[in-house]
């Protein structure tokens, strides 16, 4: 299913698991898990979000055919920045646009080609071959991923910055009466010249490797883990097989600098986070879910997570029948997204893979920029019209720790989106208005048609 392309689609979806008591812990979500929620939901409530889907995936029964597409004209006065979660897409763009076609090849192989562009370049965004079958998935290409049941962000792996080639594996369908689903995958980050080696810097090519784990044992909860490590790199890129388990399953020893590990002999850099979802259907159905993540160990102890990051959130989407309710609030200590020995940080073409929010920092040093702990709090109000229209307001405020060398404001934005359907197409305009954390007010307007 699309990833942050396709907003209205994706909220009737993320409401149709949730009446079906079925959680998720990382996106996109499979085709043949949505599946699943129609057959458990729609014979038994009358519901318009089941047609809608119904709707929607046929796209992907044609032989080929094009799933999703949208050219977006705006105007903003804010530079040196980019719009959350929309893949590396600044504000300073006059006009973006993306297109994402799908082949169902054969029962065992199917292919996804996509492209986004703006006035600076073309990436190949969701464009990638999947062989296999429910259980082991082999994907290669720029897939998206997104290990968090946050809406508004993920501390480790987001679709803020470019969409990172990997090559993945994976299952759509989950194994045994626990629910068991993973994912394990491996890429190359863009190119940085801040790599640190035998006492200067060189650049390369790091290698991120991610993990995702998790269990449903009952319907309506989900337990998972995160894993990702960040290695080699030029120079530095020469782990072997027994670096990297020596890493991930002793990260004290192998990660953190002391009398017997040199910065050089150092593997490399790592984050992990633990996620929860509970859904509770009913008259007024809703769902929290949590994120605990860490970019370091504490303490010496493997199992300990350092520097660390704490989400929640809540989904209620139907407080009335037309109006629907997310709050997000987000809190990492320092160290986020910077290293001592890349420079650069986790980050892909110079935008942070996590938490958008933590590009709010004084970035003039490097793309991770300064490594201050902060918050970040969203609101979104959803309001259905009785015309079919659909109005978002979403509320965000971001606040830097105090401590840091640098004299930060507080960042807040506002913004309102109205889709409106004709015909087969979706007219979306959009404004938003805030203020950064140097104090500079900004607006940014927006129109789009997309189908």
């Amino acid at each position: 299913m699309p990833l942050k392309q396709s907003p209205q689609i994706e909220r009737k979806v993320d409401q149709l698991f949730l009446l079906a008591n079925m959680s998720s812990l990382k996106k996109p979500l499979a085709i043949n898990q949505v599946q699943i929620a129609l057959k458990k939901i729609c014979p038994i409530q009358q519901s318009s979000i089941c047609a809608d889907i119904k709707h929607y995936l046929k796209r992907y029964e044609a032989s080929v055919s094009v799933v999703n597409a949208k050219l977006a004209i705006q105007r903003s006065n804010k530079v040196d920045a980019s719009l959350a979660n929309q893949r590396g897409i600044d504000y300073e763009a006059g006009y973006y646009a993306y297109i994402t076609g799908y082949s169902q090849l054969s029962d065992y192989m199917s292919i996804s080609a996509g492209a986004q562009l703006n006035e600076q370049h073309t990436t190949l965004e969701n464009t990638y071959l999947s062989i296999g079958t429910d259980w082991l998935q082999l994907d290669l290409g720029t897939k998206p991923h997104w290990l968090s049941p946050m809406e508004n962000s993920a501390m480790l792996l987001s679709t803020h910055a470019e969409t990172i080639p990997t090559l993945s594996i994976s299952n759509s369908t989950p194994l045994s009466d626990l629910g068991i689903s993973y994912e394990l995958f491996v890429g190359e980050l863009s190119a940085s010249d801040n790599i640190y080696y035998q006492s200067e810097y060189i650049s390369g090519k790091p290698i991120i490797t991610g993990l995702q784990l998790s269990i449903s044992p009952w319907q309506g909860f989900s337990l998972g883990i995160n894993r990702l490590l960040q290695s080699g790199g030029g120079e530095r890129g020469n782990n072997s097989l027994n670096d990297f388990f020596g890493a991930f399953f002793n990260p004290t020893t192998n990660d953190n600098t002391d009398a017997d590990l040199t910065v050089d002999e150092q593997f490399g850099n790592q984050a992990a986070s633990i996620v929860s979802q509970f859904t509770f259907s009913g008259k007024t159905p809703f769902s929290l879910y949590f994120e605990y993540a860490g970019e370091d160990t504490s303490r010496d102890y493997n199992y300990k997570l350092g520097n660390s990051a704490l989400s929640a959130g809540l989904y209620i989407p139907t407080i009335t029948e037309n109006i629907g309710l997310r709050l997000e609030i987000s809190e990492w200590q320092n160290g986020w997204y910077v290293h001592h020995v890349y420079k650069d940080g986790l980050t892909n073409q110079g935008n942070i893979i996590g938490h958008w929010a933590a590009e709010s920092r004084n970035r003039d040093s490097s793309f991770s920029g300064d490594g201050v702990g902060a918050y970040n709090i969203m609101t979104k109000l959803y309001w259905l019209q009785p015309n079919g229209d659909d109005i978002t307001i979403t509320a965000s405020m971001t606040e830097n720790e105090s401590y840091t060398q640098y004299d930060y404001d507080t960042s807040y934005q506002l913004k309102a989106d109205w889709i409106k359907t004709v015909d087969s197409y979706l007219w979306e305009s959009s404004f938003e208005y805030g203020k950064d954390i140097f104090g500079e007010s900004y607006f940014l307007i927006s129109t789009s048609i997309a189908w």
